[in-house]
């Protein structure tokens, strides 16, 4: 969610603190602009399986010499809330699509869309995005195509890829229009 270009894991031995102890080994991987929390946390989980059993016989033989974690940007991670997965639509179009892709699959990021006759909303989970790079003076939340390029608060927009209606099954944008045309000048909150 905050735009990382990089993660991984680490190997390290426990101390007193909250994940204060010194690292026998570490895996990194690139965030791309297509992965979600969901790719991202594959890739994690196949990580530390193959460093699992590298840093233990390390540890077992010697070969691996803990070393001390660095003491400059260390931040923790706040829990998630409901806050947190509601997009606000006048943020730029980076940290949009960076809280869509970076709460998916779970718990997601969501909107509230009115359908046209209907004076109740309906919550759309978004489950992927990708930014659009087009520029636009339309107010922030409104559609700007037939398919589902919605317009950001710094004049730039995010196209959903991806979401899901309460009770229905995660859709591929155009599996979903077909089913439920989102027309342009649509406002989502």
């Amino acid at each position: 969610m905050a735009g990382d270009t990089e993660t991984g894991v680490d190997a390290m031995l426990m101390d007193a603190g909250l994940d204060t102890g010194p690292v026998l080994a570490s895996r990194r991987t690139p965030i791309t602009t297509e992965d979600t929390a969901g790719s991202v946390h594959d890739r994690l989980a196949d990580l530390a399986a193959e460093l699992a059993p590298y840093a233990l016989a390390g540890l077992a033989d010697g070969s691996l010499t803990p070393r001390p974690q660095r003491e400059e940007g260390i931040t923790y991670a706040h829990k998630l809330g409901p806050s947190d997965q509601k997009v606000d639509w006048t943020r730029p179009a980076r940290e949009v699509d960076c809280q869509i892709r970076g709460l998916s699959p779970f718990p997601g990021a969501w909107c509230e869309w009115t359908p046209p006759g209907s004076a109740t909303p309906v919550r759309l989970k978004l489950l992927n995005s990708r930014l659009s790079g087009r520029e636009t003076s339309a107010p922030a939340g409104m559609v700007l195509d037939d398919n589902l390029l919605v317009a950001c608060g710094d004049g730039s927009a995010v196209r959903l890829t991806r979401l899901q209606k309460p009770g229905g099954k995660p859709l591929d944008s155009d599996v979903f229009l077909n089913g439920q045309p989102i027309p342009p000048d649509t406002m989502l909150v």
